[in-house]
């Protein structure tokens, strides 16, 4: 069986060559003159931050409320091996993490009603 000829390739030409031609020119944008924004009354706004605060923060304090409950499943002598070491980690670990989740909270005086609030179960 013949095989067929070899066809070559002509040769690359140089990088030059290759972008000898003027990009076209870019299109001016036209000029955007930016929207008022019409600005809400604060007390709106801060209004609309406490819904979210309590929206939010309401479903997790209790399931934190929830979670701290269940350590007390721990305490059952019958299933359970502890001792009063193991106790005072526990007990100090728990106050530090809540020390330093409460130290991020700074709340400027007569704002809020705390009342309003309902982290009970």
């Amino acid at each position: 069986m013949a095989r067929a000829p070899r066809t070559t390739r002509a040769p690359a030409a140089p990088a030059e060559e290759a972008f000898d031609f003027e990009p076209a020119p870019r299109a001016r944008r036209a000029a955007v003159r930016p929207k008022r924004v019409q600005r809400r009354p604060r007390e709106v706004v801060l209004k609309e931050k406490r819904e979210k605060f309590k929206e939010i923060m309401a479903p997790r304090a209790k399931r934190a409320i929830h979670d701290i409950r269940l350590l007390t499943y721990g305490s059952n002598r019958k299933r359970y091996h502890y001792t009063p070491d193991d106790i005072e980690l526990l007990r100090s670990r728990l106050h530090e993490e809540v020390d330093q989740a409460l130290a991020a909270y700074t709340v400027p005086p007569g704002v809020g009603d705390p009342a309003d609030l309902d982290f009970r179960d």
